[in-house]
């Protein structure tokens, strides 16, 4: 009786491991959002499941523009703070657009596309689809499909909790490329490759370690939380093809009370980066400063935003 509990205990203990995109989130979302120019954010609730947003960019690199969003999200709740369906948008004062709609069928099938528009056509679009079992998640990615050309990309990927720490998958992409901008009836060069890759994802109380080895790329990163106010993150990634390695170092310091929030950046080719944001207590604003330094050019980037809501 006393193994037939241990066992059931240990099933319990074993969870779903999330989709192997998310694989490496906890690393990323420690890397700053760096920006240059002027921007101003206003976020403006129409209900609980409408909101619009309002955004302007200055910069003296890139041409400013206006960007107007909308977001709605549905009544079934799926988590904390998460319902579905979602479809969020935007376009900006050139007429590009970006789209995206997911939707949870049943408890366990969740599907999402995303699509980019411009100068009236299509420019990226991806479908994605999720199954979510007890210990493991299966997706299928469909990336930028189009028929008449025979082209696009195809991901097939599966993520296994093997331990309550341990989790190990694969991923399979078939990436087929009619390679003529100019003339596009006509076919110069058709490229199609098969990739293989194993990927890993071990995770403790305060860090997460995750890898992605292919016959071409070794990714590796790892995100580790040294207090409630500081975290860091750091990410390794060799691509045999071109012979380059770049290693990047990012840390984060969030002080509560103070609603402050210090994002931090370094990597090998001499780049480092920091945005820096405060939230004015008992108000609805926001402000942020980016820093972009490249030593190797002497390039300097300066932003400054501001955020309502």
């Amino acid at each position: 009786m006393a193994n037939q509990n241990s066992e059931v205990k240990k099933n319990v203990e074993i969870r779903n491991p999330g989709p192997l995109l998310n694989l490496s989130d906890k690393c990323m979302n420690i890397f700053p959002n760096l920006f240059d120019g002027f921007r101003v954010i206003v976020h403006k609730g129409l209900s609980h499941h409408f909101r619009v947003t309002h955004s302007i960019y200055l910069s003296s690199i890139t041409p400013g523009n206006y960007r107007f969003g909308a977001t709605y999200v549905g009544n079934k709740e799926i988590g904390v703070h998460e319902a579905v369906p979602v479809l969020l948008g935007d376009i900006d004062s050139s007429g590009n657009m970006n789209a995206s709609i997911y939707h949870l069928f049943g408890s366990r099938f969740k599907v999402r596309f995303d699509g980019q528009m411009e100068n009236r056509s299509f420019v990226n679009s991806q479908l994605t689809a999720h199954y979510f079992g007890n210990t493991f998640t299966a997706s299928v990615v469909l990336a930028n499909a189009d028929i008449i050309t025979k082209s696009g990309g195809l991901l097939l990927q599966y993520l296994q909790s093997v331990t309550p720490n341990l989790a190990i998958g694969t991923e399979l992409a078939f990436l087929r490329n009619l390679v003529n901008k100019k003339y596009p009836e006509k076919t110069i060069m058709d490229v199609t490759e098969t990739q293989v890759a194993v990927v890993g994802r071990y995770t403790t109380a305060h860090s997460v370690w995750s890898t992605v080895l292919s016959v071409n790329n070794i990714l590796l990163s790892c995100y580790k939380k040294a207090s409630d106010q500081i975290e860091f993150g750091i990410e390794l990634n060799t691509n045999f093809r071109s012979n380059e390695s770049v290693g990047s170092l990012a840390y984060k310091i969030k002080l509560q009370d103070r609603g402050i929030v210090f994002k931090g950046c370094v990597d090998t080719n001499t780049n480092i980066g920091s945005v820096y944001e405060q939230r004015i207590c008992g108000s609805p604003f926001a402000f942020s400063v980016s820093a972009n330094l490249n030593h190797r050019t002497s390039n300097f980037r300066l932003g400054l935003g501001f955020i309502v809501e």
